[in-house]
């Protein structure tokens, strides 16, 4: 099934607009300002050259439609370099893993998210637009502890015009109240975890929804002081949807690879 990525434009104009006519997948983004790495141009894609009696017929179909679709993919991708940074937090990919890294007054900020299954359709609208919203990990570190919440996006975010401004709608500047109130629209707190030195799966955890109020509306102050607010959440979202399409492009080149049987490797003779 061939997707679709409808783009709003990364600010400089790092997305582009695309169309299909097939089924469509439709990607919905916000306007951002994440900063991109110095553009390159794609390499030019290599011809792989199939011999037709060593390839079953079945496979020989699933690597004609699979390079139809990365040559579709391919044309409506836009940008090809993933961001380096985004606000002042630096980015890192492993994968579908992506961390974002920050020192801020002798504390580290580090949020992962993992892009894999985050893209999903609301309903059987399949002309909706999709958007990835992965859980995310906010961890703290001061001195050798850590404090690890763990987030996700509301079931409702993105759906309204308001939630995708990137603006606030109050007069600026907004109490800590108003910030925490629009924030929460968007994400919410899933659970709350301590650990010394490291991650450790001994470490005690609780559910958000068993945090007495109170501590919760410190812990969502705390995490909008640091700069996870909802303009913060919605260029998590952003780049996670970029960074999910470019995963999928991947795994259509890997299937095609996977198809025809990978090459021998070379034997280096001693």
């Amino acid at each position: 099934m061939s997707r679709y990525l409808k783009l709003l434009k990364f600010l400089p104009g790092a997305l582009v607009h695309g169309s299909r006519t097939t089924k469509k997948r439709e990607f919905s983004f916000s306007s951002s300002y994440l900063q991109k790495s110095p553009e390159r141009k794609a390499p030019h894609s290599k011809k792989l050259e199939l011999q037709t009696e060593q390839v079953k017929a079945t496979d020989r179909d699933l690597v004609e439609f699979l390079t139809r679709e990365i040559l579709e993919e391919r044309r409506i991708q836009g940008q090809t370099e993933p961001p380096i940074s985004v606000n002042d937090f630096s980015i890192l990919y492993r994968g579908s893993e992506v961390e974002l890294t920050k020192e801020l007054n002798n504390e580290c900020i580090t949020v992962f998210f993992n892009v894999s299954k985050s893209v999903q359709r609301n309903g059987d609208d399949e002309k909706a637009p999709l958007r990835s919203k992965p859980k995310f990990e906010v961890l703290i570190r001061h001195g050798q502890t850590l404090l690890s919440i763990y987030c996700k996006f509301q079931s409702t975010a993105f759906e309204s015009s308001e939630d995708m401004a990137s603006h606030y709608p109050y007069t600026v500047p907004i109490t800590k109240q108003q910030a925490v109130d629009i924030a929460s629209k968007v994400y919410q707190i899933h659970e709350v975890s301590l650990f010394e030195h490291a991650w450790n799966e001994r470490a005690y955890t609780i559910e958000a929804s068993m945090i007495d109020m109170s501590l919760y509306q410190l812990l969502m102050e705390m995490l909008v002081e640091k700069g996870i607010d909802k303009k913060f959440a919605i260029k998590i979202s952003d780049l996670a949807t970029l960074h999910e399409h470019n995963s999928y492009i991947g795994f259509l080149e890997n299937l095609s690879k996977f198809a025809v049987g990978l090459p021998q490797p070379i034997k280096i003779e001693e």
